[in-house]
C-alpha cells in the first residue's frame, strides 16, 4: 500500500512540476504582490508530500491552496502593519521545522527514498526546510492575528447559549456507559495539520474507508497498524472534547476534527450505549464551547472578507 501511495504521489508531483516548467504566468495579484504559477505548483507539490493522493482532485486542491496563499499574504501584510513580525521565537521555529521534516522523512523506507521523492518533486532538503520555515512562521503569525483581531472581539451571552441549546437539544446527551471507538491522529507539528485532518474527514464522509486511511495516514504509531481501533472505553475516562462529540453521533458516524493537546483527532463511533438528554446546566460548558467555535469561524471569515475588501485582488488561474 505504501509503495503504491508513494508512486501516486510522485506521479502527481511530476505532473504539477512539469506544468510549472512550461509556463510561469501570474495566477493572482494581491495589491503589489503577485502569485505565480510556479509558486502555486510548488505549494501544491509541498501539500502532496504530506497527504495520500488517493481520491484527491488536483484542480480543486489548486483553487483551495491559491485561496489559502492569498489569505496568507493578507495576514502577513496585517502582521507587518501591526508590527508583529518580530514576535516569532526563531529557535523554537527551527525546532518545529526539524520536527515537521522528520515527520515527512518517517513516511519513507529510507533516506535515499525520501531524497529521491524530493528530487522528483523539484525540491531539495534546503528548499523543503525553507518552505516549512515560511509556512510555520505564517501559521504562528496567523494565530497571533486571530487572537488579537478575532478572538478578543468574540463575546457570548447566556441568553445566546440558552437559545442555541433549545435549538440543538438533541446534540447534548449524556454519554452513558461504554463506547467503541477508532481514531485517526494528525500530529500538530505538521504544517497545515488541521487542514490535513479536515481533508481526511471530508474524504471519509465521501465514502473512503476510515480504517484504511488510519493505517496509511494516522500519526499514532500505537493504533494505526490496527486501523486506528481503540476498542471499548468507559465514557467517564474520555476527554470532554471527545464525549461532547460522540453523544451527537450514531454508530458509524465520525466526529469533527478535535484539537487535543495540539494534535488533531477524528474519531469513528462504532458502538455506544443509549444516551440521555442533558439539562442546560449540565450542557453549559459544551454549549459554550460549540457556540464559541461557531462565532470564531464566523468572525474569522468576516475579518478575512474585510481584508479582501480593502485590497486589490485579481485571480487569473
Amino acid at each position: 500500500m505504501k509503495k503504491i501511495t508513494l508512486m501516486l504521489i510522485l506521479l502527481m508531483l511530476f505532473t504539477v512540476i512539469t506544468s510549472s516548467e512550461v509556463v510561469n504566468k501570474i495566477v493572482a495579484r494581491v495589491d503589489d504582490e503577485i502569485i505565480t504559477q510556479y509558486e502555486l505548483d510548488e505549494n501544491v507539490s509541498f501539500y502532496l508530500t504530506q497527504v495520500s493522493p488517493q481520491g484527491l482532485n488536483i484542480d480543486e486542491i489548486k483553487k483551495e491552496i491559491l485561496d489559502s496563499m492569498i489569505e496568507d499574504i493578507l495576514i502577513m501584510k496585517e502582521a507587518e502593519a501591526l508590527e508583529l513580525t518580530d514576535n516569532i521565537d526563531e529557535s523554537l521555529l527551527g525546532m518545529n521545522v526539524d520536527m515537521a521534516i522528520d515527520n515527512i522523512r518517517a513516511q519513507y523506507n529510507s533516506e535515499e527514498e525520501f531524497l529521491r521523492a524530493l528530487k522528483m518533486a523539484g525540491l531539495t532538503l534546503g528548499k523543503l526546510r525553507e518552505n516549512y520555515s515560511k509556512k510555520i512562521k505564517e501559521s504562528e503569525l496567523s494565530k497571533i492575528i486571530i487572537e488579537k483581531q478575532v478572538k478578543s472581539k468574540v463575546n457570548i451571552e447566556k441568553d445566546e447559549m440558552e437559545k442555541y441549546y433549545e435549538e440543538n437539544k438533541e446534540r447534548y446527551q449524556k454519554a452513558k456507559g461504554k463506547v467503541k471507538l477508532s481514531q485517526i491522529m494528525i500530529t500538530g507539528s505538521k504544517t497545515g495539520a488541521f487542514g490535513i485532518a479536515e481533508s481526511i474527514r471530508k474524504r471519509i464522509e465521501g465514502g473512503a474507508d476510515f480504517h484504511e486511511i488510519a493505517k496509511s495516514e494516522s500519526d499514532d504509531s500505537f493504533t494505526k497498524q490496527d486501523g486506528g481501533k481503540l476498542g471499548i472505553l468507559n465514557t467517564d475516562d474520555l476527554n470532554k472534547k471527545i464525549t461532547s462529540e460522540i453523544v451527537k453521533l450514531n454508530p458509524g458516524q465520525i466526529t469533527s476534527v478535535i484539537d487535543i493537546g495540539g494534535n488533531y483527532y477524528i474519531f469513528l463511533l462504532e458502538k455506544k450505549d443509549k444516551p440521555e438528554e442533558m439539562s442546560f446546566e449540565e450542557a453549559f460548558d459544551y454549549v459554550k464551547a460549540d457556540l464559541y467555535r461557531i462565532k470564531i469561524q464566523e468572525a474569522y471569515k468576516e475579518y478575512i472578507d474585510e481584508l479582501k475588501k480593502k485590497s486589490y485582488i485579481k485571480i487569473t488561474l
